[in-house]
């Protein structure tokens, strides 16, 4: 199951990478919601890179169904850290089936540090950080996977500051909790241009598949 890439987010944002367009506002979650998430075992939370490999097709999602974990991706473009939160919170505490989250975020973050000044990088480092305790402290047993930001095109030098702090948090993240894994997509796409656009970012078809792929891998592998 794939979302609509343009849900509402929680706040206006003023910088994203790619944008669905004009000012949105808050949509109310509604509580009862939740029970539709009860059987779904996977869950991949992203910004416009999930959404380039969700659509217009679904990589993450046949890989999710190749390995029968029903699953659903949230791919929302221009999102940062703490807009990805809330939607964190909602597929943790409505699934109590979860096993697998995947957690893919911070290149908006990385954006909105190195055009505005009034931005404080620790800001991002905290909510990645609270974003992990969203789902461990809800679902103890379920594994969570921290993707790393490719840096290959930097936009400035504090853009390339912030991917670099914020790829040394999701390793020490993953160093510190026996559940939280790593997928090193920093490491692992070094050197296929082809599974990237002009940016640098964001992904073309074959760096959709790539990405879903390695989804499926370490879900398989490092998740007992």
């Amino acid at each position: 199951m794939r979302r609509d890439p343009c849900f509402p987010t929680l706040a206006v944002i003023s910088l994203a990478l790619v944008a669905c367009g004009g000012t949105e506002a808050l949509e109310p979650v509604d509580e009862n919601a939740s029970m539709l998430l009860a059987g779904y075992r996977a869950v991949a939370i992203g910004d416009s890179i999930t959404f380039n490999a969700s659509y217009p097709t679904p990589y993450i999602q046949r890989q999710f169904d190749a390995a029968g974990w029903a699953g659903v991706v949230e791919g929302r473009i221009g999102y940062r850290i703490d807009q990805l939160r809330p939607i964190i919170q909602w597929d943790a505490a409505g699934n109590p089936a979860l096993q697998r989250m995947f957690i893919e975020g911070g290149y908006n973050d990385a954006g909105k540090y190195s055009s505005d000044a009034s931005w404080e990088l620790s800001w991002s480092v905290n909510e990645l950080h609270a974003a992990v305790h969203d789902v461990i402290d809800r679902r103890p047993n379920a594994c969570v996977f921290l993707v790393t930001l490719n840096d290959a095109k930097p936009y400035n030098a504090k853009y390339a500051y912030a991917i670099s702090v914020l790829n040394q948090h999701m390793r020490q993240i993953a160093a510190a909790f026996p559940k939280v894994h790593l997928i090193d997509w920093r490491v692992l796409s070094a050197g296929h241009t082809d599974w990237f656009a002009a940016d640098g970012i964001h992904l073309t078809a074959a760096g959709g598949e790539a990405l879903a792929n390695n989804y499926r891998w370490f879900g398989t592998a490092d998740c007992k």
